[in-house]
């Protein structure tokens, strides 16, 4: 008996692991993470800072909300080079489509707060 009931947790906890991978598979795949994690990689003042090649951790923190055309999002994800690591943080709001971002930046280890909205 003690085997069917180990059988049922291992199932269970499957399951909830495929459901978070889930989740985080849809941030990653979104527009405000890709753009975010594009410009974070391609900053100059970032690269200097943390190093090349500046790659993503596995987590993201914060949430996305899609209703067909519309939504929003807050995330937060870090970044790390050979030099050093950085947080990004990005906020935008999708209308019509199109996402319009009030913030996004990378902040440094160090408190530099880098503004990944200017080209």
């Amino acid at each position: 008996m003690g085997g069917g009931c180990l059988v049922a947790l291992l199932v269970c906890g499957g399951l909830i692991g495929t459901g978070v991978f889930g989740v985080f598979a849809m941030i990653k795949s979104s527009e405000p993470y890709t753009e975010s994690l594009a410009k974070a990689q391609s900053n100059v003042e970032l690269q200097t800072m943390i190093g090349e090649p500046i790659e993503p951790s596995a987590l993201v923190q914060g949430n996305i909300q899609l209703n067909n055309d519309d939504g929003d999002a807050d995330l937060n994800y870090s970044v790390s080079g050979p030099n050093g690591s950085a947080t990004v943080h990005v906020i935008g709001t999708k209308a019509d489509g199109s996402w319009d971002y009030s913030r996004m930046d990378a902040t440094t280890a160090d408190g530099t707060t880098i503004d990944l909205l200017v080209d």
